[in-house]
């Protein structure tokens, strides 16, 4: 059984039988791609249902397939909409914090939003960045860079 088999199955019994679903992979990583025309069902607020779909398929792919490459699972290009975003975003922080030369704390937010938040911020040479907190109140301290 592939990782596209055992996400159709999952979407069937969760009644999305509307649902495409491709599989790729890319940087040796599985990558999921469903097409589905009420999306926002399965992405919920702020992609908190599709972090938990992900999950969930996740573990059923490594009980049924042993040594699989790390699954990623994608709703209607939702994952590569919000990156831009919070890439953004995080351009904007990265400006406040170098113009006004003081920290910045951002609101909690998941662990897939915090990781684009940090890769973006990393390539910036004038700030910093920190997650701190625990669970769902982890957040990002963002700081001038030390070397100004």
């Amino acid at each position: 059984m592939t990782a596209n088999e055992i996400t159709n199955e999952l979407l069937h019994r969760m009644e999305f039988d509307d649902a495409k679903v491709q599989e790729s992979l890319m940087e040796g990583r599985i990558k999921i791609d469903v097409v589905l025309p009420l999306a926002r069902d399965l992405i919920g607020e702020n992609g908190t249902t599709l972090a938990m779909f992900q999950h969930m398929v996740r573990k059923i792919v490594s009980k049924r397939i042993a040594l699989l490459p790390q699954v990623d699972v994608d709703i209607n290009g939702y994952k590569k909409m919000r990156e831009a975003v919070l890439t953004e975003f995080a351009n904007e922080v990265a400006e406040q914090v170098r113009v006004e030369n003081k920290s910045v704390e951002l609101k909690p937010m998941p662990s897939f939003d915090r990781r684009i938040i940090h890769m973006a911020l990393a390539k910036n040479s004038c700030v910093s960045s920190q997650s701190t907190g625990e669970g769902d109140r982890r957040y990002i301290i963002v700081r001038p860079s030390s070397s100004l």
